[in-house]
């Protein structure tokens, strides 16, 4: 506040050293042009020590007046110009306070007394100004973009009057947490759709869900904002795009078990590949990863793995993948045990029809 302050007064100080040169100027009358007597250097150090009083908020001016180095308008000019800084000082210190009360009955008493001046009544809005701020501030952090999109809301109004206020701070401000906002929804939607993958993925290896599998896919979240959902693009691009991708994801694994019988021999051989290397992200990825290798033991890993993730769901469900795992069994039905899991091919085979 006190920059501003400094800041505004400038020109007016410049203004009043220039009409007070002119008053000087006027108050030479042309007859005394001829016969022009000795420059009065104590007017002029009068005004030059005015000026430097101004600055500082203190001057002689009714003695330099009564001396006659001064005129009386210009005394007077600077008597009140002083009086607007110290009202703005004070109002500035009040502000600093945050004795909003205090400063709303000083300007009520400057405007009735004719000394409030326009950059003081552009003040008046700002107590609420810096409330509303202070609110914003309290409720930080914030872990929703609902939420501070609210409160950008409800800040909004008085975000023109906080940037003139404070121009190299509040704009900056104002833009991170524009920045935030983005930052909240994006993330916020990943994690949507990271939802949605989990739901797609367990219709779609669960019998008793598979009639599900076309709805789920039809409700998942195409866009939000300027991010954009990966599955649907996957599914609509061809395999070469989503194998040869620099990262792996569980949604590069779905879109592999979805267009399964549309991979070739080659994309089959770069997707068992990718997951050697990049190792299953999902029991899909762990399922692909058995179908390429003819593993047995990765079936398994995998109906352990649903088996968790289907722990919260009422009903009886069974795997939609145990036709394909008991293909790959030796005729016996037995299966190496796996650790941690007692008597393994009885495990199994309380699924199979």
């Amino acid at each position: 506040m006190a920059s501003f302050c400094s800041s505004s007064s400038a020109p007016a100080l410049r203004c009043l050293l220039l009409a007070s040169l002119l008053l000087l100027a006027l108050s030479c009358g042309r007859k005394a042009e001829r016969n022009a007597p000795a420059y009065d250097l104590g007017a002029s150090d009068a005004l030059v020590e005015s000026g430097l009083s101004l600055e500082q908020g203190e001057g002689r001016w009714q003695e330099w007046e009564q001396e006659g180095k001064l005129a009386p308008q210009v005394a007077r000019i600077l008597q009140e110009e002083n009086g607007h800084r110290e009202l703005m000082a004070e109002a500035s210190q009040l502000l600093q306070e945050q004795r909003f009360h205090d400063f709303a009955a000083l300007l009520d008493q400057a405007e009735r007394e004719g000394r409030a001046t326009p950059a003081l009544l552009e003040l008046r809005s700002l107590p609420q100004a810096l409330q509303a701020l202070a609110l914003f501030c309290a409720r930080r952090p914030y872990g929703k973009s609902q939420d501070l999109e609210d409160s950008l809301n409800f800040l909004s109004p008085w975000r023109q009057e906080l940037s003139r206020m404070a121009p190299k701070t509040f704009p900056p401000f104002w833009a991170s947490q524009e920045a935030l906002l983005a930052s909240l929804r994006q993330e916020e939607f990943q994690r949507d759709c990271r939802k949605w993958e989990g739901e797609l993925e367990l219709c779609l290896l669960t019998r008793q869900w598979a009639s599900r599998i076309v709805s789920c896919l039809e409700a998942f979240p195409r866009s939000r904002g300027e991010g954009e959902a990966e599955l649907p693009v996957l599914l609509a691009a061809s395999p070469e795009e989503w194998l040869a991708a620099r990262e792996w994801s569980a949604a590069r694994e779905l879109a592999s078990w979805l267009r399964w019988q549309e991979l070739s021999p080659e994309n089959r051989k770069c997707l068992e590949e990718r997951l050697d290397r990049e190792g299953p992200l999902t029991i899909v990825g762990k399922l692909l990863q058995g179908r390429l290798a003819r593993s047995p033991q990765a079936y398994m890993e995998a109906l352990l793995l649903w088996q968790k993730a289907m722990e919260a769901a009422s009903g009886d469900f069974s795997p939609a993948f145990l036709a394909e795992y008991r293909e790959l069994l030796p005729p016996t039905g037995k299966v190496a045990p796996v650790t941690g899991v007692a008597e393994t091919a009885d495990f199994l085979y309380r699924w199979l029809p």
